[in-house]
């Protein structure tokens, strides 16, 4: 089975003995990275520092920025030792969508450090103005999406009262809607950012709202939907399908694991996630491809070959009919 799964299931880089500079300030632009992928924006919008990732060679970042909103994706390969870092004037939530380490820990200021080696479905959220340092020996690739959220801007601002909480350090824990939103932006960072700017903000102001009530006392807002999966099964159904991207995944296996029958299952995940398992399991793995044609050392047949289809052609007909355009043409559409 290939590496890299996408959505969370979300991170760091480095070899051991890197020494890290100083914390790059509100004031410092952020150093550019080797590979790099940052779609179109505004120069005010770009402002938010990123994290260090040691060595930065590892890491394939693709990114989008809002007004007083950042998305980035971030991709490490083949398993190896890395490390990231991040203190700056924006609050920083991740997403783990597929991350395991065979050692390393996770250190945010003012909550106990983290030696989880599977981080996969897991958030973590960094206020502004506070440390945090990763370490990873990978035991296989890693994806995670990064969310960077002005402290002083228009999103945080519109939710502030003297009643609001102040956003405080929560490392590695769930909450499913914090999750979804996640998601949404890293599908937006994808697929033409600059032409979802209205959603985006959107986004952006309802993923205020419930950082905003995270430590309130305040119940997370229930899903729109009711009858769906429940979070843990959500999340360990996903894990294994971002894990077995390149493979055939039967519908009894996925609801073997969430305890349901197949009807039951196939039922509650559409209401969960608005698709067939099927469809979702299409979507995660054209999702992949999407991010390996930003790598120009990969052929179309690689890439096809890597994601689980037989052959080419199988692949772009696939791929043309859930992005409206073949495989090469999106590979020239990148920025």
């Amino acid at each position: 089975m290939s590496s890299l799964a996408p959505r969370a299931t979300i991170s760091g880089t480095g070899a051991a003995g890197f020494a890290f500079g100083p914390a790059r300030g509100p004031e410092a632009a952020p150093r550019p990275h080797k590979r790099s992928i940052i779609a179109p924006a505004a120069a005010s919008e770009l402002a938010l520092p990123t994290v260090d990732f040691r060595p930065a060679a590892v890491a394939i970042r693709r990114s989008a920025a809002w007004a007083g909103l950042r998305g980035e994706i971030v991709r490490l390969g083949e398993p190896g030792v890395s490390e990231c870092y991040f203190r700056g004037p924006s609050h920083l939530l991740i997403a783990y969508q597929r991350a395991t380490r065979r050692r390393g820990e996770s250190t945010l200021d003012g909550v106990p450090r983290s030696t989880l080696q599977d981080l996969s479905g897991k958030l973590t959220l960094v206020p502004a103005g506070t440390s945090f340092h990763e370490r990873h020996d990978r035991s296989g690739p890693l994806h995670a999406i990064y969310i960077y959220i002005d402290s002083q801007g228009p999103l945080l601002d519109r939710h502030a009262d003297a009643t609001t909480a102040p956003i405080r350090p929560h490392l590695l824990f769930d909450n499913r809607i914090l999750w979804e939103l996640a998601l949404r932006l890293a599908e937006l960072v994808e697929d033409r950012p600059s032409a979802c700017r209205f959603y985006a903000q959107a986004l952006g102001v309802v993923l205020a709202h419930e950082l905003s009530r995270l430590d309130a006392g305040t119940p997370p807002s229930k899903p729109a939907l009711q009858g769906g999966l429940a979070s843990w099964q959500l999340r360990i159904v996903d894990q294994y399908i971002e894990g077995n991207l390149a493979s055939q995944i039967s519908l009894t296996k996925l609801s073997e694991m969430a305890r349901l029958s197949p009807y039951h299952f196939a039922r509650s995940f559409k209401r969960s996630v608005g698709m067939p398992p099927h469809r979702y399991h299409m979507h995660r793995r054209i999702h992949w491809a999407k991010l390996l044609l930003a790598e120009p050392s990969l052929s179309v047949t690689d890439i096809a070959h890597r994601i689980g289809f037989a052959d080419t052609s199988s692949f772009s007909v696939a791929f043309r009919n859930l992005v409206g355009r073949p495989p090469m043409e999106y590979r020239r559409s990148l920025p």
